[in-house]
């Protein structure tokens, strides 16, 4: 459909570019310099012209016609223009993300601030290492502490004094916060954490070379608050943390990540009036990617095609305390209910702390062995982005833990 020309007229500037008066209209329209006049660009004397014009949707002049003569636009300008435009826009990228590397460095420098002002959790003597580490003399240093994490953790950990100053040796702690200025034990600490940056980049480089590029998928989350992941690990805290054995930093295990993938597709992503696992394994998809028994689609035992391999940091994570506190500890304390305990509010409340991951993203990475399951990748990378997106990881996912947003 031909557009109807708009007429009025134009006055052109002498460094190109002008300005339309339209007939109809009080309201003038500045026209873009890219606009070539040729001869037309006033030397001395009349500048003014009968024009007739086009706008575009952002009303700006897209056509021109002056004294019955198309008006071209100058390629060399425009493309100025959009290079200007481009540099701006990483401008304010780069801008962007300067901002936002302040913030977090300012974030973790008062983080750190507050940290240095708390006593750190590692005392050799109240730890219950073999005598001859114990006597170490490096180790009576007051800055002593343990580079890898997963050891102070697990093998430094800290008993001391009860209520009574007695020492129970059974009794071990990662964190106290002690307000009780009668007693002046000095037992106000917690467990810090330190994580080499450049070990970390070399971590997530290995992970990446493990599989061909390829035959990989990479996926990048952040956590929207806090992560709490194996809590049920075996320690003498009672409740744990997923610490590599090897590198000591938190991580998520594949096992873990593959299980809420298909935990996630049986109970939310699978369509059916009945969720449950015998229904999912009637899917190709779902048996092609997780694998299955003799129940499955193929009706015999097979193996997985996606490979799920475990997720680390991508950057130093914080390690912080945080707490559960059970309002019922009689109530809960008598489970098969032979006291006949009811869950009342004069009950003393029993803090449990445990260690949560916050403030850092995580690096996922899917792979194959064959190049044809290519499909498949794509379609496990979905359901991964879809489960830690609404479904969570971890613990106490019901109550805000765990949840991620890709990057």
């Amino acid at each position: 459909m031909e557009v109807e020309m708009i007429k009025g007229t134009i006055k052109i500037s002498k460094n190109g570019g002008g300005t339309i008066k339209p007939y109809e209209s009080k309201k003038e329209i500045n026209v873009p310099k890219e606009f070539e006049y040729g001869d037309l660009i006033p030397l001395s004397g009349n500048n003014k012209f009968e024009c007739e014009f086009e706008l575009n949707e952002d009303n700006k002049v897209e056509r021109l016609i002056i004294e019955g003569k198309e008006i071209s636009k100058s390629e060399k300008v425009i493309q100025q223009k959009e290079d200007r435009a481009n540099r701006n826009l990483e401008a304010e990228k780069l801008e962007k993300e300067r901002l936002e590397k302040e913030r977090k460095n300012q974030k973790m420098a008062r983080s750190q601030s507050s940290n240095d002002k708390v006593h750190d959790s590692f005392k050799i003597s109240e730890t219950r290492l073999p005598s001859d580490v114990r006597g170490i003399s490096v180790l009576q240093n007051a800055d002593a502490d343990i580079d890898n994490f997963n050891l102070k953790f697990h093998k430094a950990a800290r008993f001391i004094e009860d209520a009574q100053g007695k020492v129970d040796k059974d009794k071990f702690y990662f964190y106290k916060n002690d307000h009780n200025p009668k007693r002046n034990t000095g037992h106000s600490f917690h467990i810090k954490a330190k994580f080499d940056t450049e070990f970390i980049d070399y971590i997530i480089q290995t992970q990446k070379n493990s599989i061909d590029k390829e035959k990989r998928k990479e996926l990048e989350f952040e956590l929207d608050w806090r992560l709490a992941i194996g809590l049920g690990v075996d320690n003498v805290y009672e409740t744990g943390i997923s610490l590599h054995h090897i590198y000591g930093i938190p991580y998520i295990p594949s096992s873990g990540i593959k299980g809420i993938v298909r935990s996630w597709y049986i109970l939310d992503k699978h369509e059916m009036k009945e969720q449950s696992e015998a229904n999912a394994l009637k899917d190709e998809v779902f048996c092609k990617i997780f694998g299955s028994d003799d129940k499955g689609f193929e009706g015999k035992a097979t193996q997985g095609k996606i490979i799920f391999l475990d997720a680390f940091p991508t950057s130093e994570p914080k390690v912080e305390a945080d707490i559960m506190n059970p309002h019922y500890p009689d109530y809960y304390g008598d489970s098969d209910n032979k006291k006949d305990i009811a869950p009342t509010d004069f009950q003393n409340p029993r803090p449990i702390n445990f260690l949560t991951v916050k403030d850092c993203s995580f690096q996922f990475i899917l792979g194959i062995r064959d190049l044809e399951d290519k499909g498949l990748l794509e379609t496990a990378s979905e359901w991964l982005k879809e489960a830690l997106t609404q479904k969570g990881i971890g613990a106490k996912t019901a109550v805000g833990y765990g949840y991620m947003s890709e990057q």
